[in-house]
C-alpha cells in the first residue's frame, strides 16, 4: 500500500512538473515559416491564437474559425506527433521546446520524418509562439 502511494505521489509530482514547464497553454504566433520561407505578416495576422493541450493543437483564426489537430506529446523526448484530422493522411512528426515563455515547434512536412533540430528549412514547418499571460 505504501509503495502504491509513493508511486502515485511520484506520478502526480511528475504531472505537476510537466504542466508547469510543458507546452500546454494559449499562445500568439510570433513567427512562422514553411520550407524555409517566412509566412507574410498578413497571414500571421489571421491567426488570433494557438491553444495547446496534452491532446489537441488548435489554431483560432481572427474570423473565429478553429482548426483542430489531435496530437501526442512526449515530454521526455520533447516530441510532438500531429495526427491527421481526416484519418487518411500521415502523422506529421515534430519537436518542441519551451524557453522564456516561448514555444518553438519544428514539424516535418514529409511523411514520417521528424526534424533533427529547430533550424527550419526544406520540408519543415517552423513556428515560434509567445505564451499569453
Amino acid at each position: 500500500m505504501r509503495r502504491m502511494l509513493s508511486v502515485a505521489a511520484v506520478l502526480v509530482a511528475a504531472g505537476v512538473a510537466f504542466a508547469q514547464g510543458g507546452p500546454e497553454g494559449t499562445y500568439t504566433v510570433k513567427a512562422a515559416s514553411v520550407g524555409g520561407k517566412e509566412l507574410p505578416a498578413e497571414v500571421l495576422a489571421t491567426m488570433s491564437e494557438v491553444r495547446l493541450t496534452a491532446t489537441e493543437f488548435v489554431v483560432v483564426q481572427t474570423s473565429g474559425k478553429e482548426e483542430k489537430t489531435t496530437i501526442k506529446l512526449d515530454a521526455k523526448a520533447m516530441a510532438i506527433d500531429m495526427l491527421p484530422a481526416d484519418k487518411t493522411g500521415k502523422t506529421r512528426l515534430g519537436l518542441y521546446k519551451v524557453e522564456n515563455g516561448e514555444l518553438t515547434l519544428a514539424i516535418g512536412l514529409a511523411d514520417g520524418k521528424r526534424p533533427a533540430d529547430f533550424k527550419g528549412g526544406d520540408g519543415i514547418k517552423l513556428m515560434v509562439l509567445t505564451k499569453k499571460k
